[in-house]
């Protein structure tokens, strides 16, 4: 959900360079379940087509939204203002909408933290299950991977023993970047 206009949310004596509505991650199904709804209420023609109500970020909740959201399903957003130089980190699974409300460049960076690993994985599930024209359908953050590689390097540590996973991966590296340059010869 991303747009860029004057949503009646703000607070008038408030200037900032952004205003971000963050929902817990426990909401999302909530508000998928809000946005179907409030879509399939628009006259036939003006109805679109969603491969997803969330990652599809085609959505801005207005002012009227906002408190449709709280009446019908009790969902409340974390309402951050950002100013010059602020960094907004926003947890794995948590749907959020930022207003630009000045000039801006939105960097953006995944990370997967232990506490937040089962979220991880049914984003990643979910975005698997996007269609394939869609940017984020491609699990860039291998979540499995992760975790097969911290369990591995946490195991030697405690043993006190070699990565036996990193070591076959990295031999299996080395000899196919050999191979690869001897084709090329």
């Amino acid at each position: 959900m991303a747009h860029s206009y004057k949503s009646g949310h703000e607070l008038p004596n408030i200037k900032c360079a952004a205003l971000w509505h963050i929902f817990g991650y426990q909401d999302t199904n909530k508000i998928r379940c809000y946005l179907k709804n409030w879509n399939e209420k628009r006259k036939a023609k003006s109805r679109i087509n969603y491969s997803d109500y969330i990652h599809d970020q085609s959505i801005y909740l207005t002012n009227e939204m906002l408190m449709e959201l709280k009446e019908q399903q009790g969902v409340v957003a974390y309402q951050i203002y950002q100013n010059v130089g602020d960094c907004i980190f926003i947890p794995v699974g948590c749907s959020y909408q930022v207003l630009n409300l000045s000039n801006c460049i939105q960097i953006s960076t995944g990370y997967i933290s232990p506490e937040r690993t089962y979220q991880c994985m049914k984003l990643a599930s979910e975005f698997r299950k996007l269609p394939s024209k869609n940017y984020q359908s491609r699990d860039v953050s291998q979540v499995q991977n992760h975790i097969l590689f911290s369990n591995s390097s946490c195991l030697s540590s405690l043993y006190d023993t070699s990565d036996k996973l990193k070591e076959s991966i990295e031999t299996f590296s080395n000899f196919h970047s050999k191979k690869f340059c001897r084709e090329k010869e």
